[in-house]
């Protein structure tokens, strides 16, 4: 498949529909350090699109209309999951899962953010291979 892409994008995108995407922006900028590639404004100042960049990936946002709220969960990878988990919660977002470190390699931890997105944030401990994961998932139930 041949495909002219706007920068940073790519194939599939991931998308938020919020009512509050003013708050869901500053939320990403302070916590993640997004930067907002695009952003339309329809009538009374609502937002009615927005791009935002987080390292090499977008997320798409718009406000909901008629109150058809789709909040997404989105995996986000960052260099520290403890500091980016605590910014969160600063931030006003609810933490549904401490950090901590799991089978398959990851340091993990999850939160609720002030417009209903829930971010799996993650950090790469390890690299493993699928069957290193299945023996690891194995002495879990044993």
């Amino acid at each position: 498949m041949s495909q002219l892409l706007p920068l940073f994008h790519h194939t599939l995108n991931p998308t938020a529909v919020v009512n509050d995407v003013p708050g869901l922006i500053r939320f990403m900028e302070g916590v993640f350090g997004a930067e907002v590639l695009d952003k339309i404004e329809g009538r009374g100042g609502v937002i009615v699109h927005a791009e935002i960049r987080v390292g090499d990936a977008v997320l798409y946002t718009g406000s909901a209309m008629g109150g058809d709220e789709h909040p997404a969960l989105v995996s986000i990878y960052v260099d520290d999951v403890d500091d980016t988990f605590k910014r969160a919660v600063q931030a006003g977002a609810t933490g549904l899962q401490e950090p901590r470190d799991v089978f398959y390699g990851h340091r993990t931890a999850r939160v609720k953010g002030p417009t209903g997105n829930t971010w799996s944030i993650s950090t790469i401990r390890e690299v493993l291979s699928s069957q290193e994961i299945l023996a690891r998932m194995a002495n879990l139930s044993s």
